[in-house]
């Protein structure tokens, strides 16, 4: 079903894009330095024990976006959208780093199918115009060793659970009691639109 995917590189430590592509994860990816950019793209993560994750090291940033496809028909805003292809995956994991979802409102970037979509224990989150789905927690941030200055936010998003219950293993048939988990905040945190 996906064999026209392509692997995505583990270990980024300089800038790297991927637009408009259809992209497997089969391997921790480890976002040591630099940009990985994906815009528009199509990212089935594959099973694994335990989870495969996306970390994002202190000095890397992810970036999750649209593509915009221009032709003679006009602009189509193509989002990202990164999903399990069977068993639940582990997530986007900020570990000091910068992770920029802030997203056009024209193509929501999607996270499906994470145990935990974004967990963040340092660096910087910004979320706009995204939707999470079928995960066991949306997103989870630590501000325990978070700057007073930090430039965080979510905004325009969407948490749901479309079917009412997770799908895929191990939490199957479970319904999430929550979304997003604040802990130990001591900043102004701007939540909402």
């Amino acid at each position: 079903e996906y064999s026209s995917y392509s692997a995505i590189n583990y270990s980024i430590t300089t800038n790297t894009q991927y637009p408009n592509q259809n992209l497997f994860i089969d391997g921790n990816v480890e976002i040591i330095s630099g940009i990985l950019d994906l815009q528009g793209c199509r990212i089935v993560v594959n099973p694994h024990t335990p989870p495969y994750t996306i970390t994002v090291k202190s000095g890397g940033t992810l970036i999750m976006n649209e593509f915009e496809l221009i032709n003679s028909s006009g602009t189509t805003h193509i989002p990202t959208h990164i999903f399990a292809c069977s068993t639940m995956w582990g997530g986007i994991i900020n570990d000091g780093g910068t992770l920029d979802l802030y997203a056009a409102k024209t193509a929501f970037t999607k996270i499906e199918d994470a145990l935990i979509a974004i967990d963040s224990e340092g660096g910087n989150v910004q979320v706009r115009y995204s939707t999470f789905d079928h995960n066991g927690l949306g997103i989870l941030i630590d501000g325990t060793n978070i700057s007073v200055n930090n430039q965080s936010r979510i905004n325009g998003c969407e948490f749901l659970c479309t079917d009412g219950t997770i799908s895929r293993s191990p939490l199957a048939g479970t319904i999430p009691n929550e979304h997003v988990v604040l802990n130990g905040i001591n900043f102004n945190f701007p939540l909402g639109t």
